[in-house]
């Protein structure tokens, strides 16, 4: 049996991919300039060629024993797209200058196959005497144009390329062809090949185990080896006779070769079945256990499942599918079905004819898609040619397919029992049972009743019957409360019982609901305006006509521009953005680039974003509204309604709430209500392309359509009318780069600043909701009942934590999800007396000093250039120009902001709200609304209390007043005690704060953070004049913070004694401030050096205060550089009025110095740990190319989402001129960890999944309790009176996690999965070997760990305070 192998001249060893065909042959293309080095083109060839070198080689033994090789295939070169679209003129030109160079060897090159017999010979043979073949045959390629060019004299030995002094490219290919020349003469020396990275030698596919990776450099083909069998290279012999090197390629590639081989295997095995099989549903010989690779199988799920030992998902090969996927679901939703199915198997076709690792349609989901589409319509013939093109692919039939097929059979006329006999034989043959399509498959419309009806005609007694959800947790740090009574666990209340009547809370759900099927919430503007006058009736009633003129305008245009695109991507089939502009009513479009005019006419003037942001976010819009619009057409709505109502008695019903957690609850309806549409569906985002491409085309049509009468403003009575466009565009230089923007015209921001419009428009996602989120129960669907709502905040590039959340077993997120359902489920109100008195004040040109934005024309005045200045005066003024206008832009930003926030505070008065809540890549935890939430600034934070109040109790009062002394930040030193007997010495500006805060003393403005100690001293007034303080029903939270929440997880980790000291870890009487201690120590360094005679350390005597390292020694933990450091000091040095400006630089660079030594001396284990993650990760995307990856305590998997990645735009076939930005590529081309961003974000990111779990655990045991519980990430706030039980619950939960073996786990974990394997070591002292020896060191060496007791956290009073 023959053996396929292919040898790849490769520019870079990245390259290294492969793609096998029917014929057994490995078929890759190589690189046009490797081709010139090699000689089998010339390096001025007007061909771009795709050559392929295939080698079918024989196990028949040898006289001296080496590996004979049959065969030396050539193909001819192929034209490139591109070429076969250029105009005619440059055709004929091209054509005719070909026309000039037939000869001897371009007619061979033209030939469909060269074979050259060389039998029985070695590959070195065969390989040289190739070589000196096309040297001779170079002398031919020459063009008569390039007579001028001498040839070198060394050419022969150069691999016969001609060689041009002068030519930087020239002298490269020449340095190419001399290492390939030198290559050949250690063959003959060694008799080995070195596979280096300009050579590398693939086994065949078939019989290639991913397992078998070694040193590329230390990668041999034995010339003279024991005698084979002629039995196939099996992966037992694989590694005795090849090593495959595969540290060169990317996780990528490593993952697309591994699903090569599974769709080849699966292949195979399918055209080992009956002709019939898969699409004429008949009986066959149909193999029920498909042999897949173990890299690459699949299941019931539309993903491909990828061995998570050696490789990651392949981004390169998951984009393309994605992008696939989202394109054929925008067709079908745009009944564009036809179209659909034409892409994918032009795709499909594609893969056979022009292999590409990167375009294989290998998502079974895709062809689920089109199957479904079609089955809708009873098509049985379309049914069937979507299973052949599944069975060309390689891709095996799941139960979604079966599930297509069974729903083909019930949507025609009469159900043919025939047929459905024969789906349900073959399913059944290939081991899948029909109650899993009821359990694992997702269903649109009335699809499942379909199936079922299908399956009932031929099994009548068919009941399905579905399997219990797991409902507990896997987690070891969670599993004790699934066996926890909650009833019996001490539970108190929950923070919502008793707040609505479940008729009130349906109420509130239909708003909701109503309000998410629009898209958009008004929001009356808090804005003062002045009142009504005619001059602003008059320019509201312009604007009025001139927006219903713009409407129709939009619409026809709209219309028009799609038609015309639909006319010119008529022709081609490949992904483009034309279903997209179809899947919404063209009304629907222009209402959502109408709300962009507004948007844009009432922007900043001195800035705008680049149109790249313009294009995705108006993008964005359509795709938010087009998420609602799927859930209505497939039926989901009413559905969601209904379970939703159902779900709300959850809310007031105490016994549903001691029972179950919300998650569970609504599990439980879900199983309930099994008919319908399924309510998890996989929401298929739109990748940035494609929101790009969407905003990129409305966009032409509000910039080249849209126009304003310019007459019409005018006060004179003599008016012309003059239309211009609204919109312009310009391009203003950043740095080195030219930004192109959008702006609007003067008079359109003069009509709708002249208009003063009352109402501001929101996203419904972008604002708090009337009733509860939806629980997280799974990775497709929570948050907003309707709107689009992500679990993960992912960026574009973390395709690959995607796909593990999606592998993961659903119980290992469950603690993840409840602690988001548990932060959602927190109702909250406005704390109106501070809202007012902000609001009068953002009204009154706010306050810098109060942090309420000021308006733009609070802004000093452009200064102007006078006559008789000097050159540098004018440049000076210029200078101050600029800095003004970004002044302004800065202002403008902050004011738009605080009325954003301001006007949904406002608008949310009256109301009880929720924050549904969602997650980023490394687990912390975030409000979905971006504008106002309880993670914004102090003044955010002061116009939130909760819903539901609470008694202060015994100790509640003392509570608020340590916190009212916590904001002022006078007491940071002292202990609780000291802050509490301070709050009573000033309990007179306290009560004066309260009563007159705007006209009194004011004391409360000189606090850190002003305006919560304002709410405080409200709270304090109102409790202390209250009949019984201990019964007051406070609604204000307390907070608890933990003292540099960072280092605290680092000195647990290390138990490092001396560090956990400094944070507060150890019990004292008294607070650590380590900010002050690190201030100490550089202090003390800085007189050694003043004594030495220093001059900086001299300047800076009297300067090196607390604040002024602060903002280092928080951030450093979390990864700042040196460089970002010094820029924070510089900072702090610049708002010292007293330092001397001129040092400023230089007293920054020493202090940054200085301060990275203390933090060093004083935090040893933490300093040991950081650098081992530095180094583990530095080492893993270099060596192993691939992005780091951990697990969190609590199951959450995190891949760290940096990489170097390569845009790269291509030519499509019949697409010519502008038309081609609407056809869409996936834009990845390569997958490559950036190494400096993996290892410098590491450190900063585990512990951020670590603070993340420790809120996690603590608000899960906080929920068990029944207490109130929210969290800003390391700062925890409850009640007044639960303070004491969260500050134990907080400190229990600490101890539990750093009491796992958290540096082991995740050592072991990257072990597991970064490491080599000893045998694949060759332990020959290279550099190779010894990185990978080092890097599985490493991964393996652990830092050694102090003494420090963690149980003495438990003792500790500012560990959280």
């Amino acid at each position: 049996m023959a053996e396929s192998a292919v040898l790849l001249f490769s520019w870079k060893a990245s390259k290294l991919l492969a793609r096998s065909h029917i014929h057994n042959y490995v078929h890759l293309k190589c690189c046009r300039r490797c081709l010139w080095a090699l000689g089998l083109v010339h390096s001025h060839s007007v061909h771009k060629p795709e050559i392929c070198l295939v080698l079918q080689s024989t196990h028949l033994p040898s006289a001296d024993g080496t590996r004979t090789l049959s065969n030396l295939y050539f193909l001819k070169p192929a034209l490139s797209p591109s070429e076969s679209i250029k105009k005619d003129k440059y055709r004929n030109k091209k054509q005719k200058n070909i026309g000039k160079r037939k000869d001897y060897s371009q007619t061979k090159l033209e030939k469909d196959l060269i074979l050259v017999d060389k039998t029985r010979k070695s590959l070195v043979t065969i390989l040289e005497a190739h070589v000196t073949r096309m040297k001779s045959i170079e002398n031919m390629l020459l063009h008569p144009a390039h007579a001028s060019m001498k040839p070198d004299e060394h050419h022969f030995q150069n691999g016969g390329i001609w060689h041009n002094k002068s030519s930087k490219a020239q002298r490269e290919l020449k340095n190419a062809s001399e290492d390939y020349h030198h290559a050949f003469k250690e063959v003959m020396k060694d008799g080995v090949i070195p596979l280096d990275d300009n050579i590398a030698f693939l086994a065949s596919a078939n019989t290639l185990k991913t397992s078998d990776i070694v040193p590329h450099d230390q990668c041999q083909l034995p010339l003279s080896s024991q005698k084979q069998s002629g039995d196939a290279l099996t992966a037992d012999t694989a590694e005795k006779h090849l090593r495959i090197s595969g540290d060169h390629l990317t996780s990528v590639q490593k993952s697309i070769i591994s699903q090569t081989i599974g769709q080849q295997n699966v292949t195979q095995d399918n055209r080992l079945e009956t002709s019939t099989a898969f699409t004429d549903f008949e009986d066959g010989n149909t193999d029920s256990h498909i042999h897949l690779s173990k890299t690459a199988q699949t299941d019931g799920s539309s993903k491909v499942h990828v061995d998570e030992k050696n490789m990651l998902p392949a981004v390169v090969a998951l984009g393309f599918n994605n992008n696939l996927k989202v394109f054929v679901d925008a067709c079908i939703s745009a009944k564009m079905v036809a179209r659909a199915h034409a892409t994918v198997s032009y795709y499909v076709k594609r893969a056979q004819h022009r292999p590409k690792v990167n375009s294989n349609v290998s998502d079974v989901g895709i062809f689920n898609l089109v199957a479904h589409a079609w089955a809708k319509q009873g098509n049985t013939e379309k049914v069937k040619e979507v299973f052949r093109m599944m069975r060309e692919a390689g891709v095996s039939l799941n139960h979604q397919s079966y599930a297509a097929a069974f729903e083909c059979v019930a949507s025609q006329t009469t159900t043919d029992k025939t047929l459905g006999k024969k789906i349900l034989s073959q399913l059944e043959k290939k081991g899948l049972r029909v109650e899993a399509i009821f359990n694992n498959c997702e269903f649109r419309g009335d699809g499942k009743e379909k199936v079922f009806a299908a399956i009932k005609a031929i099994r009548p007694t068919f009941v399905p019957d579905p399997p219990p959800a797991l409902k507990g947790y896997s987690a070891k740090l969670v599993m004790h409360l699934n066996e926890e009574d909650m009833k019996a666990s001490g539970r108190l209340d929950t923070p919502y019982s008793g707040l609505f009547t479940k008729e009130e809370l349906i109420i509130r759900g239909r708003q909701q609901c109503k309000a998410e099927l629009k898209g958009q919430v008004a929001v009356k503007s808090i804005e003062w305006k002045p009142p009504l006058d005619s001059r602003t009736i008059e320019m509201r009633k312009i604007l009025e006509e001139s927006q219903k003129k713009w409407k129709e305008t939009l619409h026809d245009a709209f219309v028009k521009n799609v038609k015309i695109l639909s006319h010119k991507l008529s022709s081609t089939k490949v992904v483009n953005v034309l279903p997209f502009l179809r899947v919404l009513k063209a009304e629907d479009y222009v209402d959502i680039m109408l709300q962009e005019v507004r948007l844009l006419a009432e922007s900043s003037e001195t800035f705008s974003p680049g149109v790249q942001i313009l294009y995705r976010g108006l993008g964005q819009k359509v795709q938010n509204r087009y998420a609602t619009q799927v859930k209505i057409n497939d039926q989901l709505t009413s559905k969601i309604q209904k379970l939703y109502s159902e779900y709300l008695q959850y809310f007031t019903d105490v016994r549903l709430t001691c029972e179950k957690i919300p998650r569970e609850y609504w599990q439980s309806l879900l199983e309930a209500s099994p008919e319908g549409p399924t309510v998890d569906v996989e929401e298929k985002g739109w990748p940035f392309h494609v929101l790009t491409g969407v905003g990129r085309f409305l966009y032409d049509i509000l910039v080249h359509e849209l126009k304003i009468d310019t007459a019409a403003l005018m006060t004179s009575k003599e008016k012309m009318s003059k239309y211009m466009p609204i919109f312009y565009k310009i391009f203003r230089n950043v740095g080195v780069q030219v930004k192109e923007e959008i702006k609007p015209h003067p008079a359109v921001v003069k009509l709708f600043k002249g208009a003063a419009e009352e109402q501001l428009l929101f996203e419904t996602n972008l604002v708090p909701m009337l009733s509860p989120p939806i629980p997280w129960s799974s990775t497709k669907y929570g948050g907003y009942i309707l709107s689009s709502a992500r679990l993960i905040r992912l960026p574009f590039m973390a395709s690959q934590q995607q796909a593990l959340l999606d592998q993961a077993p659903s119980n290992q997120l469950y603690p993840v999800f409840d602690s988001l359902n548990q932060l959602g489920a927190c109702p909250w109100i406005i704390n109106e007396p501070i809202l007012d008195l902000v609001i009068e004040l953002f009204n009154n040109k706010g306050s810098v000093e109060l942090d309420v934005a000021p308006p733009v024309s609070e802004c000093p005045q452009l200064p102007k250039i006078l006559p008789g200045m000097t050159k540098e005066e004018k440049a000076n003024v210029s200078k101050e120009c600029l800095a003004i206008k970004r002044k302004r832009a800065e202002m403008y930003s902050l004011w738009c902001d605080a009325l954003y926030r301001l006007s949904i505070a406002d608008h949310f008065r009256k109301e009880v709200f929720w924050f549904p809540h969602n997650l980023d890549f490394r687990g912390r935890v975030y409000p979905c609304p971006p504008h106002f939430n309880h993670l914004g600034s102090d003044v955010a934070r002061s116009i939130l209390k909760f819903a539901k109040g609470q008694p202060l109790g015994k100790h509640g009062l003392d509570w608020i007043k340590i916190q009212l002394i916590n904001l002022t930040g006078l007491k940071k030193r002292n202990p609780v005690s000291e802050r509490l007997a301070f709050a009573n010495q000033m309990i007179a500006n306290i009560l004066d704060s309260a009563d007159k805060p705007m006209t009194g003393s004011k004391w409360w403005m000189s606090s850190d953070e002003p305006w919560q100690t304002l709410a405080c001293c409200i709270e304090v007034a109102k409790a202390t004049r209250s009949p019984d303080p201990d019964k007051y029903i406070c609604h204000l939270p307390v907070h608890q913070d933990g003292s540099c929440n960072g280092l605290q997880h680092y000195a647990a980790l290390g138990r490092d004694q001396h560090g956990a000291e400094q944070v507060n870890l150890f019990p004292f009487d008294v607070p650590q401030d380590v900010y002050s201690g690190v201030a100490s120590m550089v202090e003390s360094l800085r007189q050694k050096d003043a004594e030495s005679g220093i001059e900086i350390a001299r300047v800076l005597e009297g300067f090196i205060k607390r604040k002024v390292v602060k903002q280092t020694v928080m951030t450093v933990v979390y990864g700042v550089t040196r460089y970002g450091a010094r820029l924070q000091i510089l900072r702090q040095l610049k708002d010292i009025p007293d330092f001397p400006q001129d040092y400023a630089w230089k007293g920054a660079g020493y202090l940054v110095q200085k301060t990275f030594q203390s933090l060093s001396e004083m935090f040893t284990a933490t300093r040991e740990i950081q650098d081992w993650f530095t180094e583990c990760a530095r080492l893993i995307s270099q060596v192993r190319g691939q992005p780091v990856q951990w697990i969190t305590p609590l199951g959450l998997p995190i891949v760290q989402p940096y990489y170097r990645t390569v845009n790269g735009a291509k030519s499509v076939p019949g697409v010519e001129g502008k038309m081609t930005r609407y056809v869409l590529h996936h834009g990845i081309t390569s997958e490559k960890p950036n190494v400096m961003k993996q290892k410098n974000a590491f450190p900063p990111n585990y512990i951020h999944s670590l603070d993340s779990s420790h809120m996690m655990l603590t608000s899960l045991h906080c929920q068990r309790a029944g207490i109130s519980f929210v969290s800003v990430h390391d700062c925890y706030w409850t009640h007044p009176n639960c303070v004491e039980l969260m500050n134990k619950i907080c400190r229990d939960q600490f101890v539990k996690l750093h009491s796992e073996p958290l540096l082991e786990q995740l050592s072991h974990f990257m072990v597991d999965k970064f490491s080599y394997n000893e045998r694949d070591l060759p332990n020959d002292g290279s550099i190779c070997d010894i990185t990978k020896q080092r890097l599985n060191k490493v991964l393996a060496s652990v830092p050694p760990r102090g003494n420090f007791n963690l149980k003495n956290v438990l003792e500790s009073t500012y560990f959280f305070s």
